[in-house]
């Protein structure tokens, strides 16, 4: 008889507990604020249109069914958001400032296109996006294959080419907005091209990052000068010394007038 008597106050307290998480949820969601207007800032990879299209937000008539969590969640999930902050400021309007990735190169492999974070993680080049004028590395040797979503820090060859890409940043800011691709030719010798050359400069394997750093000095003494218009590589991987490829329009020009 006692054990039935001490389970009513039992059996009387759940009940007591789901009712009051059901009043609580009730509740809550009657509190919830009602969205007529998301705002989004922060973008630059995309427009906010792409962004919306791709979170479900393009019929403003169903904003009423998306809570702030909601929207975080959705926008998250894009392959170019790395965090998205959702306020809701009143009146029914909610802000968005998202936190794009850092796109630092693009990745050409065999047939198929990346984008690098500075994460090192690899991306989709979905369209629309606004700006793809990044340094190319291509031809990178690779064992096995690259996938998006994935981190590069295992693929030998990539990582010099991203240790190229930052020493030139620290050192040379504007060889660095020059250097347009960094072809590694399948773990050959690699070649720099610029935009302000018409031919590549061979840094080869080894010392990449000192190669570099030379080879910023050396433009420095170079740009500007005529002997660019003649020249059709510059070869730094001898060391102590740079060899500089000379037309052969240029070589027979000296050997008439000596």
């Amino acid at each position: 008889m006692m054990k039935k008597f001490l389970k009513i106050p039992s059996i009387l307290f759940l009940l007591i507990s789901l009712a009051l998480v059901f009043y609580l949820s009730v509740s809550l969601e009657d509190k919830a604020p009602k969205i007529g207007v998301i705002e989004l800032n922060g973008n630059f990879h995309l427009s906010k249109d792409i962004y919306f299209k791709y979170a479900g937000f393009e019929d403003k008539e169903k904003y009423n069914e998306l809570t702030l969590p909601l929207i975080k969640d959705r926008l998250e999930k894009h392959p170019y958001i790395k965090r998205a902050d959702v306020i809701y400021e009143g009146d029914n309007a909610v802000t968005v400032q998202i936190t794009e990735k850092v796109f630092e190169a693009l990745l050409y492999w065999e047939s198929k296109q990346f984008i690098i974070t500075e994460d090192l993680e690899t991306l989709p080049i979905l369209s629309y996006t606004k700006r793809i004028d990044y340094p190319v590395i291509s031809n990178p040797f690779v064992k096995d294959s690259i996938r998006n979503f994935h981190n590069v820090k295992k693929y030998d060859d990539v990582v010099t080419a991203l240790k190229i890409l930052t020493t030139a940043k620290l050192t040379d800011p504007e060889l660095y907005e020059n250097l347009n691709e960094i072809n590694l030719r399948n773990g050959g010798d690699i070649l720099l091209y610029y935009s302000f050359a018409d031919y590549p400069v061979v840094v080869g394997r080894g010392n990449e990052i000192a190669k570099v750093i030379y080879f910023g000095k050396l433009w420095n003494n170079m740009k500007g000068k005529s002997i660019n218009r003649v020249i059709e590589y510059i070869d730094l991987r001898f060391a102590q010394h740079v060899y500089l490829g000379i037309t052969t329009e240029a070589q027979e020009d000296k050997e008439v007038n000596s």
